[in-house]
């Protein structure tokens, strides 16, 4: 048997044991299961968007079983949940401060300091660049952790699953 039908053998039964565990959060998933998941759910969702929704809840379990794998808790994955909103909070200051900036500067001259307003957008700015710069770390760091190899013992999430699909 050449590489590609080895790979294409691999891709099937990999895909196929990531397709009947779609829903569970419990076990551990190895780094051949996420990342072939990974990348069919990017593919497909790039040739037929509107499968892109489905295709990432479908990676929430699998990611966090492959944290399980690796010894780690899967509420790591949770984080990244949580940062959505507040991602989507941020982009509304900085949109009310686009606002917020030239309306004042164009009334400045009413102030008594006319920059004021300099002061306030500095501070959200550099408020909003560090928390973009601890959410850029967070997601280094998540990769790394879903990178790493699996855990050749059994852990407090289940027996190793086995990279082996030959």
């Amino acid at each position: 048997m050449n590489n590609i039908d080895s790979f294409i053998s691999t891709y099937g039964i990999v895909m196929k044991k990531a397709f009947h565990r779609a829903v569970e959060f419990h076990g551990r998933s190895d780094r051949s299961e996420f990342w072939y998941s990974l990348i069919t759910v990017i593919v497909v969702s790039f040739f037929i968007p509107l499968l892109s929704f489905i295709g990432y809840l479908f990676l929430i379990p699998l990611g966090i079983r492959r944290l399980h794998d690796t010894g780690r808790s899967g509420w790591w994955l949770a984080i990244s949940l949580i940062t959505i909103p507040i991602q989507l909070f941020v982009l509304l200051l900085g949109v009310l401060s686009l606002f917020s900036f030239s309306y004042l500067d164009a009334y400045s001259f009413l102030l008594e300091e006319p920059f004021l307003w300099i002061g306030s957008t500095s501070v959200l700015y550099i408020l909003v660049l560090i928390f973009r710069l601890l959410i850029l770390a967070y997601h280094v760091l998540l990769v790394y952790f879903l990178c790493q190899e699996s855990d050749p013992n059994p852990n407090r999430y289940g027996p190793p699953t086995g990279e082996d699909y030959q």
